[in-house]
């Protein structure tokens, strides 16, 4: 990877038409909270990892990242201050957006199930 990252969010999504595997905020000794998100597509003879837009706020560990359709999707983590729950990158976008969602009790973790 670009950034060296523990406790990150990872998904295989498909982004820009390419499926591959999608890794995103996390943290480290360096750079402590990441807004870096990073793309691995799963192409043969294609190998090494892509920046992809970094997304609005730093996020931490317990944090989801889904995919459908051709949107991405990252939902909590432990967020800067008081953080937007959800961004999403859709399609061609080069710029997360933020949902204005916000969990009315603190959460420890998170399971999330595509459907």
């Amino acid at each position: 990877m670009i950034h060296p990252r523990r406790n990150h969010g990872c998904s295989i999504v498909t982004y820009q038409g390419r499926k591959g595997f999608l890794v995103a905020g996390g943290y480290n000794s360096k750079e402590y909270f990441l807004k870096a998100v990073e793309f691995l597509p799963l192409e043969l003879g294609v190998g090494s990892w892509e920046s992809l837009p970094a997304m609005q706020q730093y996020r931490g560990s317990r944090m989801g990242v889904l995919s459908i359709g051709l949107t991405i999707y990252v939902v909590s983590g432990d967020l800067e201050g008081n953080g937007t729950l959800i961004e999403t990158l859709s399609g061609y976008q080069t710029k997360w957006t933020t949902l204005g969602t916000r969990l009315l009790r603190e959460k420890s973790y998170a399971t999330f199930l595509p459907v």
